[in-house]
């Protein structure tokens, strides 16, 4: 049944779907509440990622049908032109700052900043969009079951062992991160590919990474929780932070 549904209409529909549960969860007269703190901040990364998985398959499927056409216009291929990933890369960042920065106390705002940003950064995830849709079905159930067993496994840590979980991690995550974009650049530089070595084994410590990054930014999530103060819980603040890991520990583990 669900292979016959347009795959655009049904993450659409999910989109309305979690958009009515988190406003039936997350506020309360018209103000963000503190109640179900934890739920609501996963429900926000849900909401992010089917947000993310429909504008790339609107995009791929446009670029699809532009190419296909006889006309062969050029301009689906314009937004990925390696000058245009630069500006929007820079306009990314500019939405994501003032994503940011925008106080709780201004749902309808941060709420369209976080749609602006989404939407902005739906093109930089096109590329393992594209790859997912040329997975087989046994590779694609290998890598999703993967994924979420390593988020749920983080998660977890983070509920059961909240103690082992440091405030100084950031730190060394961060350098470890930086280490990390150094190393990234610096492969591609030498012009190694995907499918090398070295570009397997960083995807590998990448994907440790980040999954340090889930169990740390999920107790920040925690102890948010317990300071929250009434009309000025900050979901997007906190599920941005998880959407972020997420993303670059699929991306990742869909390289090696």
């Amino acid at each position: 049944m669900i292979n016959n549904i347009d795959k655009k209409i049904l993450f659409s529909g999910l989109i309305v779907a979690i958009a009515f549960v988190i406003l039936a969860s997350a506020f309360k007269n018209g103000k963000p509440t503190c109640n179900r703190f934890i739920f609501n901040t996963y429900a926000y990364v849900t909401f992010m990622i089917v947000w993310i998985a429909a504008a790339n398959l609107y995009l791929l499927d446009y670029i699809k049908t532009q190419q296909k056409s006889p006309n062969k216009n050029q301009s689906a291929l314009v937004v990925i032109s390696p000058l245009n990933l630069i500006l929007l890369f820079i306009f990314s960042l500019f939405l994501l700052l003032q994503l940011v920065k925008t106080p709780s106390t201004e749902p309808v705002r941060k709420h369209i900043l976080l749609v602006l940003w989404l939407t902005v950064f739906s093109v930089f995830t096109a590329d393992t969009a594209h790859s997912i849709q040329n997975k087989n079905p046994q590779a694609l159930a290998q890598l999703i079951t993967t994924f979420i067993s390593i988020v749920v496994a983080a998660s977890s840590a983070a509920v059961l062992f909240p103690n082992v979980i440091k405030t100084w991690w950031i730190f060394a995550l961060m350098i470890a991160l930086v280490g990390l974009i150094i190393a990234r650049i610096i492969f591609a530089v030498a012009g190694y590919d995907k499918t090398t070595p070295q570009q397997q084994t960083l995807s590998l410590v990448a994907s440790v990474i980040f999954s340090l990054f889930i169990a740390y930014d999920t107790k920040t999530a925690i102890i948010a929780s317990k300071i929250c103060k009434e009309g000025n819980a900050d979901y997007i603040r906190y599920s941005t932070d998880l959407f972020l890991d997420f993303v670059n520990l699929f991306s990742n583990l869909d390289d090696l």
